[in-house]
Formats: structure tokens, sequence, C-alpha cells
């Protein structure tokens, strides 16, 4: 689907300023606020092209299944990886 397209690439623009669980822990709120409200949510003001969600994506439980306790540590005031951040992307 060309939707899954604008929202994966909105996703991977995110890691430029966010960490990885940063990521999933607002992609989590913003599909939980665009299901109750998919027209006037914070996510179709960001993604225009999106559609709708059937069900709720637990991405921030997806992230600590697949990362387990250490997925980052900071240094220095910035972060850094303890390994490649290799997200979870749901096939919507």
């Amino acid at each position: 689907m060309q939707e899954q397209d604008f929202l994966i690439d909105f996703m991977r623009r995110m890691h430029e300023t966010h960490s990885c669980l940063e990521v999933m822990t607002k992609m989590e709120k913003w599909v939980n606020e665009h299901r109750k409200d998919p027209n006037r949510s914070r996510l179709k003001r960001l993604v225009p092209q999106l559609g709708q969600f059937f069900t709720p994506l637990k991405l921030v439980d997806a992230f600590h299944v697949s990362h387990g306790d250490a997925a980052e540590v900071k240094h220095d005031g910035r972060r850094i990886h303890t390994h490649l951040c290799v997200c979870v992307y749901v096939r919507l």
C-alpha cells in the first residue's frame, strides 16, 4: 500500500532527531490518537496520505522485546546505541 511508504519514510526521518525508543513511543501514542479521530489526528497532519489503523500497534512492547533492557546508553549528552537500532516496522 502506498500509505505505508509515507508512514515508514516519516518514521525513518524521525530517527534523525529521536532515539528508536522515542520514535516507537511517539508513534504508538499518535496511532492510538489517530484510531480515535482519523481526520483530525496529529499523525494525519504529519502524514496526510495516512489511511486507517484497525488495531492498536504495540510498538513500545515490540521495541523492548527486540532490543532487551540494554537498548541504548547516553554518553557525553549524546545518544549512542549499544547495537544497530533496527526498529520494528509493522506491516499495516
